[in-house]
C-alpha cells in the first residue's frame, strides 16, 4: 500500500508468488513501468490481467516461465499495448458454462486461442438452444 510511486520491480524467480500477491502489486503500484516476473510459475492470467489493466505505464514486462497465456510472453520485448488488448478482450468475452465437459484446443497458433474459443462458444450457444428446441 505504500509503494504508489514505485516504477521498477524485479521479482523473477520468486516461485512462491501467487496471483493474489501480484494483483495487490497491480492495485497499489500503478506507476510501474518495469515488472519482471520471469519464472514465477504460479502466476496465471488472473494477475497478469490485473497488471495489464491497472499498470498502464508499463514499458517492460517479463512473463517467461509463468502460466500466463499471452501468446508473446516469451519474447525479449513484449508488445505492451497488445498485452493490454489481449487481456481486455479476455475480460470482455468471459464465458461460464456449467455443462461443458471438454474443450480441445490445437497446438497450432492458426487454430486459435482463448479469445477465439470464447467467441466461438458465445456464437454456438444460441444455435444449440435452437437445435434442442428450447
Amino acid at each position: 500500500k505504500y509503494c504508489t510511486a514505485l516504477t521498477d520491480l524485479h521479482l523473477s524467480g520468486c516461485d512462491k508468488l501467487t496471483d493474489v500477491s501480484i494483483s495487490d502489486v497491480a492495485k497499489y503500484c500503478t506507476a510501474l513501468t518495469t515488472l519482471f516476473l520471469g519464472n514465477c510459475s504460479k502466476l496465471t492470467d488472473v494477475s497478469i490481467s490485473d497488471v495489464a489493466k491497472r499498470c498502464t505505464g508499463l514499458t517492460s514486462l517479463d512473463l517467461e516461465g509463468t502460466a500466463a497465456t499471452f501468446p508473446g510472453k516469451n519474447a525479449w520485448s513484449l508488445d505492451i499495448p497488445a498485452l493490454q488488448r489481449y487481456y481486455a478482450q479476455l475480460r470482455a468475452a468471459s464465458v461460464t458454462s456449467t455443462k461443458l465437459k471438454l474443450v480441445v484446443m490445437g497446438e497450432d497458433e492458426d487454430e486459435g486461442g482463448k479469445t477465439s474459443l470464447v467467441q466461438r462458444l458465445t456464437e454456438l450457444e444460441p444455435l444449440v438452444w435452437r437445435t434442442l428446441g428450447k
